[in-house]
Formats: C-alpha cells, sequence, structure tokens
C-alpha cells in the first residue's frame, strides 16, 4: 500500500502483522509509522499475488491518524486477484477528524 497526500507519498508499505491475513471474513489491522504529509487524497493497493490463495476481497480500508485521531476510508469492494486486477488507486470515501 502506498498513502498519497497533496504533499507527498508514504513509498510502498508491505501490510503483514504476523497473523494469517486476508482472510475471508476476517479483519485485520496493520500499524505502520509513516510521515505526516497532511491529509490523504489517495492510496494505492496492491496484492504481490503470492500464496496458496492469493486472490483475495478488499471490501474497505481505513487509515487513523493516532496522533491527530483524524481517519479516511476509502471503499474498494473488488477482488486484488492474478487473472484480473492487482492493483487499485482509491479516493477517500468518507473521512473524520476528532471535534
Amino acid at each position: 500500500m502506498t498513502t498519497g497526500t497533496p504533499g507527498g507519498d508514504s513509498g510502498p508499505q508491505g501490510l503483514d502483522n504476523g497473523d494469517n491475513n486476508f482472510e475471508q471474513g476476517n479483519l485485520d489491522t496493520f500499524e505502520l509509522a509513516l510521515p505526516n504529509f497532511g491529509s490523504l487524497t489517495k492510496i494505492y493497493i496492491k496484492s504481490d499475488g503470492s500464496g496458496a490463495s492469493e486472490g483475495w476481497l478488499l471490501s474497505w480500508l481505513k487509515i487513523t491518524d493516532q496522533l491527530t485521531g483524524a481517519w479516511w476510508q476509502f471503499d474498494c469492494n473488488k477482488w486484488l486477484e492474478d487473472g484480473g486486477n492487482l492493483s487499485y488507486e482509491l479516493t477517500p470515501t468518507d473521512s473524520g477528524s476528532p471535534s
């Protein structure tokens, strides 16, 4: 995953928390240390196509800034799979910040 903002992007970030990730029905949580560029305007999400069942359905993705509490939700509802699309560029479908 790569986050994009008006101030730059994070560069590619792997999503692995040591659990059995991207399994059907799971809600996976990852913690990443990213530079603070301000408000997120897009993300690039990509599958590397590895694993026995490499395809996975991404319903949505939410990013929360742990310092400010600001958050952005990116809806996808698409498969990332070999033989189909392995990557998508997503824009926020919702966002918020603490009052």
